[in-house]
Formats: C-alpha cells, sequence, structure tokens
C-alpha cells in the first residue's frame, strides 16, 4: 500500500496535459516534415525543375521548435510535481522557499 499512498502525489492533470503536448508535438513535426518535404520533392523538383535549398533548414527549424517545445513540457511537467500536495508542503515550506516558489512559477509560466 506504500506505493498507492504515493499516487495521490502526481499530478494527474499536469501528467495529462504534458501527455497532450507530447502527442501534438509530434503531431506538428510530422505534418509540416512531411509537408515541406512534399513542396520540396514534388513540387519544386517534380513540378518547376529547380531546387530552393532554403526549403531543407526550414524543415529542420520546425523539427527543432518541436524539440524545444516538448523540453519545455517537460520542465513544466517537473515544476507540476513540486507544486503539488505533500511535495508542496514538505518543500516550499519556509518563507524564503514560499518567495522562491513564487518567482520560480513566475518564471517558468
Amino acid at each position: 500500500m506504500g506505493a498507492l499512498d504515493k499516487l495521490g502525489n502526481c499530478p494527474f492533470a499536469s501528467l495529462m496535459a504534458t501527455i497532450i503536448v507530447f502527442v501534438g508535438v509530434g503531431v506538428f513535426c510530422g505534418t509540416l516534415y512531411r509537408a515541406l518535404q512534399i513542396i520540396i520533392i514534388n513540387v519544386m523538383e517534380g513540378l518547376f525543375q529547380f531546387s530552393v535549398s532554403w526549403l531543407s533548414v526550414v524543415q529542420i527549424v520546425f523539427i527543432v521548435i518541436g524539440v524545444v517545445m516538448a523540453l519545455f513540457s517537460i520542465v513544466l511537467l517537473v515544476f507540476g510535481f513540486l507544486a503539488t500536495g505533500a511535495t508542496r508542503q514538505n518543500v516550499y515550506s519556509g518563507k524564503r522557499c514560499i518567495m522562491g516558489g513564487r518567482v520560480s512559477a513566475g518564471f517558468v509560466s
């Protein structure tokens, strides 16, 4: 029963939001990567017979944006774990910790 008691400290809303963000980031990266691949190969090279080199750079930029969004969602999930339930009472119990928690909440949010 020890492990089941610890499940109450888990921020399920933050966990579900993180899963939804990961799915959204995957769809975002996959669809934009495939759309640019179709534009580069089929339209530019197949139809117009010329190469646009900067579109492949845009493809990589979209992937980097997706990775940054995923990393930011992980940071928000960790913050959600630290600011929920008994963890908040144990970690952010002093006056200095309360102010530090507010500053970190303002910084992360």
